[in-house]
């Protein structure tokens, strides 16, 4: 992945969000932030065997996300799955497609936003500023975010974090290893999450 990849997808989230203020159809995200402790307490028994500091961990930064999170910032239809795997690149090494919309509903702008920026902004764990500036800059040349959605965009890259860290473990744990599901290691989002809640994001 490189900077221009990042810059084209910020450009491309941007247009998405901009086509979906209007879009007659809404659906309720099953995976948003209030519905994360409900996940978390379907395993939060077996972690100790797996990994002893995730459990106070992920209940430290839920009680935290719970307490701050906002609902007055812009919302609309969100793909929320932007993962590399779900970008097309044509041989010129531009965009040709976006797939995999089977998570996209309607929830804050700014946490797909930072969705985007946990799968595209990592080399593996260490995070890569210039991938996240080329991304930043891209999406506001076409939708600016206003300076709320600046100041809330560290929580929502916490809770893009803890997303999938859930996500991850929740499947670990409990889909059937024949599942057409591949299972990744969550441990990737656990790095991810304490990135996030150790370090500011603008300099």
């Amino acid at each position: 992945i490189t900077n221009n990849h990042c810059f084209q997808v910020g450009s491309m989230l941007a247009k998405m969000h901009l086509a979906s203020k209007d879009f007659k159809l809404s659906r309720q995200n099953d995976l948003a932030v209030k519905d994360f402790e409900n996940l978390f307490n379907k395993f939060k028994h077996l972690l100790d065997d797996y990994d002893p500091i995730l459990n106070k961990l992920i209940t430290s930064t839920l009680k935290q996300l719970n307490a701050n999170w906002k609902t007055d910032l812009e919302a609309s239809s969100c793909h929320l799955d932007l993962f590399p795997d779900n970008v097309f690149f044509d041989e010129k090494n531009q965009i040709s497609g976006v797939i995999d919309f089977y998570f996209s509903a309607n929830d804050l702008l700014i946490y797909d936003f930072a969705i985007t920026v946990n799968a595209w902004c990592f080399d593996k764990t260490h995070f890569n500023f210039d991938k996240f500036e080329a991304l930043l800059n891209s999406y506001q040349k076409i939708k600016p975010f206003n300076s709320k959605e600046l100041n809330f965009l560290e929580t929502a890259l916490i809770a893009g974090a803890m997303r999938f860290l859930l996500t991850r473990l929740h499947d670990m744990f409990f889909t059937p290893k024949e599942s057409l599901v591949k299972i990744k290691n969550p441990i990737e989002y656990k790095e991810k999450l304490l990135f996030f809640i150790n370090n500011k994001i603008f300099k």
